[in-house]
């Protein structure tokens, strides 16, 4: 069976192999945190797609977890962008800044992180696992009815520069303290 990114979502047991799981209990405790709150996720963020009530209970129970920590209700939005482009060109760093400073930063001016990193995932056209360079922002922000729409125009907007099949995001909702 040929097993897709995604597949880690559909079935957690693929996400660690038994041995890892046992020999590293913070793994396991983390996917185990992380996927139950992937469930309500999209439910979370897309309004009009709870039952009645849902939507408000659970912004109830966030706000009083976040009250814990002196903290807000906050979404943390992790975008994975790779660096190479089809034809194995790299994204060059002067590309890069000038796409960060004019794309990304004047949607989120309060503040963000880029982390370097290497990205793998299989290519759907040709089937081989293809590894690149790639670099993470790592965004904290609040709730707001404009942040889904943004999120899609920068992920648009880079895949389009520089010919990318597609850049991912990860959305966690939370509470922020600074």
């Amino acid at each position: 069976m040929r097993q897709s990114p995604m597949d880690v979502f559909r079935y957690p047991a693929l996400a660690l192999k038994p041995s890892s799981a046992l020999a590293n209990p913070w793994r396991r405790s983390v996917r185990l945190f992380l996927l139950p709150g992937i469930a309500w996720l999209p439910a979370a963020l897309l309004p009009g797609c709870t039952a009645p009530g849902d939507s408000a209970t659970h912004t109830t129970a966030l706000n009083g977890q976040c009250a814990l920590y002196g903290g807000k209700p906050a979404v943390a939005l992790t975008l994975a962008f790779g660096l190479s482009r089809p034809n194995g060109a790299p994204v060059t760093e002067t590309e890069w800044h000038e796409f960060l400073d004019r794309v990304v930063v004047p949607v989120f001016p309060d503040g963000l992180t880029v982390l370097d990193a290497e990205g793998r995932w299989r290519d759907p056209d040709s089937g081989p696992v293809i590894r690149e360079a790639s670099r993470l922002v790592w965004i904290v922000a609040p709730r707001s009815p404009d942040l889904a729409r943004h999120v899609q125009e920068i992920r648009r907007i880079y895949e389009a520069r520089f010919n990318q099949k597609a850049v991912a995001a990860f959305v966690h909702p939370g509470c922020v303290s600074f």
